[in-house]
């Protein structure tokens, strides 16, 4: 279990999930919202659908409703996005890890 969102917290996930891929291990994301820090520059279904390309076993969301939750069924039954498309979120959400920090990252 680990924290995946367009973020990109750490900088390392995209090793982290090579090396969970090669040794055939499932990989938990959470905090796929930012802990709902992230939504604002982007909707937050882009930032599931973002999550949902990564390599990942399964996706822990908190939802506060029912109407949140059949979004989230909705967006996960989508295409998965292309290599562009999750690019082009990771630059709109215009995230710096370097000056902010979001409430989960000490």
């Amino acid at each position: 279990m680990c924290v995946l969102n367009a973020a990109e917290n750490c900088g390392s996930e995209k090793n982290f999930l090579q090396l969970a891929s090669e040794r055939n291990v499932g990989v938990v994301a959470m905090k796929v919202m930012g802990a709902g820090v992230l939504v604002g520059n982007v909707p937050g279904e882009d930032l599931l659908r973002y999550t949902l390309s990564l390599p990942i076993s399964v996706a822990a969301v908190g939802m506060a409703n029912f109407e949140i939750l059949e979004s989230c069924v909705k967006t996960a039954k989508a295409p998965v996005i292309s290599e562009n498309e999750a690019e082009q979120i990771h630059k709109k959400l215009n995230y710096n890890r370097k000056t902010h920090k979001l409430p989960y990252v000490h």
